[in-house]
């Protein structure tokens, strides 16, 4: 009975195989190699058919040539240029299928940074509808309805009123009264004033649900119910496969076990519309991690429409990994990290040929998403900040101090989760849209109170990370008069240490290093901070080892149990033929195998306790009695 419960347990933990299919790649391997002989076979027949109807021809050609005067010559120049020119197109068959797959993978980086254009641009506005409208456009968001009025230079170009006042008087449009208000401004800026107030809304065209708290209220808690309910309810009814995060599921798909439906059509267009909803719904989900599961998606979805230059699994394997690179890339605006994410995160083999496709599949999509702009700042993620000023020698103890926490923070905040996820698994499987309805209601309820709360969390990121000086309404939480400094001057830049704790905090959860130092270099563009990041995430990276193993894509696959091959090495303290099966019925399985037309079997605990542990195929077992016997290794108490 406790071995039949024991068994139970186990089976609980394990997925329903009957989702998944897997790559066998020495197969793939040879399948591939044989797709290409039989092609080149086809082009020497092909060839060989064009000469035999050709010779005619070319015999007729060749007997006019040699009546024309220097016809020797001519001839002789005639059978160089064909020559040449089956040479020609013979070296320019692997140029050309060369060409062909990098403008594949290059097609599926640029639709990939369109996507994420379109998916940010929603997340602004679905965000701001809880707030507001705007009168001039109901399709316009906050920021885009009063730009001219927020910031009349256009859109990004962060030029402060009193400064284009100045610029429009000297320019003989207005009087001596507003030359005098926009040198006061100016005066004001330079000077570094810090009065914390909050910035008034001040636009004409953007229209508040309530003149007062209460109306305002309901209605932002309103829309957040609505739109996590739609969200939830998408991917319940229309693509279950679209929930979660989806990094754990894609290493799985890398690693040669392919999940139904997980990288369909249909999962790429209902994840594209629920993940904005979802963001602005004020739950607590980026888009980071989705954001490589719509990546890999869109590109399944182009290897499926120009299937004949993915012949092979291993090609397109090679695609979802220039995905899933692409994917980080236009989540944090980081090309290079993203290279290095796929590389460190998603496998552990990285050929050249998929380094540079890899690399080649960013580059599109941070190019496309560049020229797209969608925030109209010239940015590619929104929190993109820049830092000009060094740090000092004794705040090192401080980053040391950050990576400690963040380590203890990411390690023990994944034992927090997997908790979680087996009460959800338990007791809240069947009610996943209830759930995200009461989650975003007591969210809302609370938030609605805080204006950085109310932020989505890019939003928020954004203030976070500027670097502090004080000029600028949006500034609240980091005025210079109450930072306490000593001198005129700013000593420390606040904005890198939440730059650092986010740092430190991702390398803790996710136990990766190297691509966590390159996205935050390339998200600050500060160079002189490459010290500081990775002391902070090598200092988290080692003390979350030392609490426990794996991040959070390891641990996740783990507790969902998908079939998932751990490179780590496992002892056990026993020896190999310990777990081997003594005097086995050799001549009973020769007879099945010999007799039978199945073309495998499953391995089994024993004949009492049936619990699946493996599957060996017909074709190695009867290798392996053959060669037993051919060897005399057989014990002599087999049968």
């Amino acid at each position: 009975m406790a071995a039949r419960s024991a068994s139970e347990r186990a089976l609980e933990q394990t997925q329903d195989y009957g989702r998944f299919s897997s790559v066998d790649w020495v197969v793939d391997g040879r399948r591939e190699r044989v797709k290409i002989l039989r092609h080149e076979a086809q082009v020497q027949r092909l060839a060989a058919h064009m000469q035999e109807h050709g010779s005619l021809a070319w015999r007729e050609l060749s007997s006019f040539a040699s009546r024309l005067p220097f016809g020797d010559k001519l001839l002789y120049a005639m059978q160089a240029l064909a020559r040449g020119f089956s040479s020609l197109v013979g070296s320019m068959k692997a140029p050309l299928l060369a060409t062909a797959e990098n403008g594949m993978i290059i097609l599926v980086g640029v639709l990939i940074g369109i996507n994420m254009a379109i998916i940010s641009v929603v997340t602004e506005w679905a965000s701001d509808i809880k707030q507001g409208y705007c009168s001039g456009g109901w399709w316009l968001n906050k920021k885009f309805c009063c730009w001219e009025e927020m910031d009349p230079a256009g859109p990004g170009s962060a030029v402060p009123k009193g400064i284009a006042a100045v610029a429009a008087a000297a320019a003989g449009n207005i009087n001596v009264t507003s030359i005098a208000t926009a040198t006061q401004t100016a005066t004001k800026l330079s000077l570094r004033a810090t009065e914390p107030t909050l910035p008034t809304n001040t636009c004409a065209d953007w229209v508040e649900w309530g003149s007062w708290t209460l109306p305002s209220w309901i209605a932002y808690i309103a829309f957040s119910a609505l739109l996590a309910f739609t969200s939830a309810a998408l991917v319940r009814h229309y693509a279950p496969t679209a929930a979660g995060s989806g990094i754990s599921e894609i290493k799985c798909v890398i690693a040669g076990f392919n999940i139904k439906d997980f990288l369909s059509n249909w999962t790429l267009v209902i994840k594209s519309l629920g993940l904005p909803l979802a963001i602005a719904s004020g739950l607590s989900v980026g888009k980071e991690g989705p954001a490589v599961h719509v990546a890999c998606c869109m590109g399944m979805a182009v290897a499926g429409v120009l299937h004949w230059l993915v012949p092979s699994q291993s090609k397109l394997r090679e695609v979802l990994i220039a995905s899933s690179a692409a994917g980080v890339a236009v989540a944090f605006g980081s090309p290079i990290g993203g290279v290095l994410f796929a590389l460190e995160e998603m496998t552990t083999s990285f050929p050249s040929q998929t380094m540079w496709r890899t690399f080649l599949c960013a580059l599109a999509s941070t190019v496309a998403l560049s020229f797209m702009n969608p925030f109209r700042t010239g940015k590619l993620v929104l929190f993109q900040v820049e830092y000009n000023r060094d740090w000092h020698y004794f705040e090192i103890v401080f980053f040391l101090l950050m990576g400690i926490f963040g380590g203890l923070y990411g390690e023990y905040v994944l034992r927090f989760n997997l908790q979680v996820q087996r009460f959800r698994k338990k007791h809240l499987s069947n009610y996943g849209v209830q759930e995200a309805v009461v989650l975003a209601i007591v969210t809302a309820m609370f938030c609605y109170f805080n204006r950085f709360l109310r932020l989505d969390m890019t939003e928020t990121l954004e203030v976070l990370f500027q670097q502090c000086d004080g000029a600028s309404d949006d500034e609240v939480l980091c005025q210079s008069r109450m930072q306490w400094s000593i001198a005129d001057a700013p000593c420390i830049t606040p904005g890198t240490y939440a730059m650092l704790g986010a740092a430190a905090t991702l390398a803790g959860v996710t136990r990766i290093t190297v691509s966590v130092v390159v996205i935050m270099f390339e998200l600050t563009g500060a160079l002189t901070y490459i010290l500081p990041i990775m002391l902070v995430v090598g200092t988290a990276k080692m003390v979350a080892d030392l609490n426990g193993k794996g991040g959070v894509a390891d641990r996740t696959i783990k507790f969902n149990g998908y079939p998932f091959l751990d490179p780590e090495d496992h002892t056990y303290g026993i020896n190999v033929g310990s777990m081997m099966t003594s005097n086995p019925g050799v001549l009973e399985v020769d007879s099945i195998v010999s007799q039978g037309t199945f073309r495998g079997f499953p391995v089994v605990n024993n004949e009492q306790d049936r619990t699946v542990l493996g599957y060996v195929e017909r074709a190695q077992l009867r290798f392996a009695i053959r060669h037993a016997q051919a060897t005399k290794t057989l014990h002599r108490d087999s049968y």
